[in-house]
């Protein structure tokens, strides 16, 4: 039978990320994990699972996240990534360069199926850099 860890204390590290790939459909000078398109290390997904199944036995962990690299680029993964992270009863979050936000059709769609998988919060990450590769004019 399992039981619940938990850290006596406060835990500054309450937060388990997973870089799910390096792939990225930008290649921005600034990148601290040197993602680009050409880039193909990623995760093994069933790792991923196990991570996540274990995490939700520790209390001390809040929240699991994804990011990359670009996640939307394995979005079949992610999507179930984030069902399961979310029914081990965590916050879950993800990070995107929003790439694949090309008409709002597509963005409401995305978006509220990853709401309905469980997802709580999404950040968008675009500054300069990000302006070379993705044009949000479209």
């Amino acid at each position: 039978m399992s039981q619940n860890i938990k850290i006596k204390g406060k835990n500054p590290y309450d937060v388990l990320a997973f870089t799910l790939t390096q792939k990225c459909s930008a290649q921005c000078e600034i990148c601290c994990f040197e993602s680009s398109p050409t880039c193909t290390m990623s995760l093994d997904i069933n790792r991923v699972r196990e991570y996540i199944n274990s995490a939700s036995k520790l209390d001390y962990i809040k929240t699991i996240a994804f990011t990359g690299g670009e996640p939307f680029l394995i979005y079949n993964d992610l999507r179930e990534l984030i069902k399961l992270a979310s029914l081990s009863g965590k916050r879950v979050t993800t990070i995107t360069n929003g790439y694949w936000a090309s008409n709002n059709d597509l963005v409401i769609i995305k978006i509220k199926e990853l709401k309905e998988r469980g997802l709580n919060h999404l950040s968008i990450s675009y500054d300069s850099y990000h302006s070379e590769y993705i044009d949000v004019n479209k």
